[in-house]
């Protein structure tokens, strides 16, 4: 094995250990809950069935594809499942993106090392693993001239998760490119007609071309909301640096040679430069931006992998097989100890039995968070939930009131309303602080939760 295919083999080692071990969060849980619902009814869910707050109300449910895959995985395999799908889009993804990038495999290591962490910490078992790879397979598609499969593509990506829409901000970067290198009145004709088909595509949903409003619509809601993955970018964050490093070399890079690039490059360049955007509006995205941009930027600066190329040691290609090996072995034997005996941060059973009981035992209508409700969704199931992290079914009133609430401590009004006689909250939540603080019970309480009933009057 040759330093280079080594240096390779130890980056997607290490890639494939991180994704092993992403978390689940509360999302996962109520993805759960869907997917066990539309299997057992046989129909898309787009009304709520988890809370009694909204119960009924509209759900426009952009992911129920993916809910639907993820129960089927929980079913073979549990979380383990769920846990090595999810990993194995990541490394797809990597790999697809590896595969257009240019320049010996040392200068593409450094490349992906220097953006991969700042990926990385968004990493969860969600859906949103899934649009990650899709993204790499679209830049492969339009990197490599495979337009038509590009509609096909969005069927499929549009059932599975709303990141679509990043896709065709994508897409319409990567076209514009195309249109502005060729100059030709077919290529302008073709572009438009593949733009026009794949938002068709997007529209082949249970949503419709409803899908064109609800997502941007829960976009903004979220943003309103104060959601912290979807902040704009903070550029004082050290994590960022990666990102205030790769935005201006793309942008400056391809100013300065724009007239160089040929079909392909022009296509990646521009639909790095498309993600841009995104990317500054809301932290989350761009982790998207990074992925696009590094094939793009691994051919435009072309002056530096000469540098990175490497003569092979004489004697040395046998020692790195061994230990690659040895580090492979390594790899999985820690993977599989941590998929045996899962620590509390993969968050796997975040629900312990004897709060799971409490919360089922405790009679009334049940108050909980905003980010728990998906958790309470999956392990006590039917009983309803006042709110979970899907958002997309809950007012704005409510939303803000809930936050308002636990801001504050200050529950009185939103209990009232809601005829609130039982909690399951976090022991440091203010308003569980309040609640103890009245006399309401303690039925069940570890270093996560604490499950309190009202007392009878």
């Amino acid at each position: 094995m040759t330093f280079q295919r080594f240096a390779t083999v130890l980056l997607f080692l290490a890639i494939a250990t991180a994704a092993c071990l992403m978390p689940a969060q509360s999302d996962t849980f109520w993805q759960l809950s869907a997917g066990r619902d539309m299997v057992a009814s046989g129909r898309v869910m787009l009304h709520d069935a988890f809370t009694y707050s909204v119960r009924g109300g509209y759900w426009p449910n952009h992911e129920w594809l993916s809910e639907v895959l993820f129960y089927g995985l929980w079913r073979a395999g549990g979380m383990p499942a769920l846990a090595a799908f999810a990993a194995s889009m990541v490394v797809l993804a990597w790999t697809l993106v590896w595969r257009v990038m240019t320049g010996p495999a040392l200068w593409r290591c450094a490349l992906v090392l220097l953006v991969v962490i700042p990926c990385a910490k968004l990493w969860s078992i969600r859906p949103q693993v899934i649009s990650f790879a899709l993204l790499a397979a679209l830049v492969v598609l339009m990197c490599r001239g495979r337009w038509r499969f590009v509609p096909l593509l969005f069927v499929v990506w549009a059932n599975l998760h709303g990141g679509a829409m990043l896709g065709m901000v994508a897409l319409t970067g990567a076209l514009a490119a195309r249109v502005a290198t060729t100059r030709t009145r077919t290529s302008l004709g073709a572009s438009a007609a593949l733009w026009v088909l794949s938002a068709a595509a997007v529209c082949l949903t249970p949503l419709g071309t409803t899908i064109w409003t609800e997502v941007p619509h829960m976009l903004a809601r979220l943003r309103s909301y104060g959601v912290a993955e979807w902040r704009p970018v903070d550029l004082a964050d050290p994590a960022n640096i990666p990102f205030l490093v790769v935005a201006p070399a793309l942008v400056t890079l391809a100013l300065a040679r724009w007239r160089q690039l040929d079909g392909p490059q022009a296509v990646l360049v521009g639909a790095a430069l498309a993600l841009l955007a995104p990317a500054l509006e809301s932290d989350r995205n761009v982790s998207s931006f990074l992925l696009a941009a590094v094939p793009a930027l691994s051919g435009l600066a072309r002056d530096l992998p000469a540098r990175f190329a490497r003569d092979e040691p004489a004697g040395g290609t046998r020692r790195h097989t061994v230990l690659a090996a040895t580090i492979s072995a390594g790899c999985f034997a820690l993977i599989a100890w941590t998929w045996i005996r899962p620590p509390a941060r993969l968050n796997w059973t975040p629900v312990p039995a004897a709060v799971a009981a409490a919360v089922e035992g405790c009679s009334g209508n049940l108050y909980n968070q905003y980010d728990n409700g998906g958790y309470l969704t999956w392990f006590v199931p039917g009983r309803p939930v006042f709110i979970d992290s899907r958002q997309d079914p809950f007012p704005s009133d409510l939303v803000l009131a809930h936050r308002s609430a636990e801001l504050t401590g200050e529950y009185r009004q939103l209990f009232e309303r809601f005829q609130v006689r039982c909690a399951a909250l976090p022991p440091v939540s203010r308003t569980a602080v309040a609640l103890r603080r009245e006399g309401w019970q303690v039925l069940a309480e570890d270093r996560e939760w604490v499950v309190l009933s009202q007392p009878k009057s």
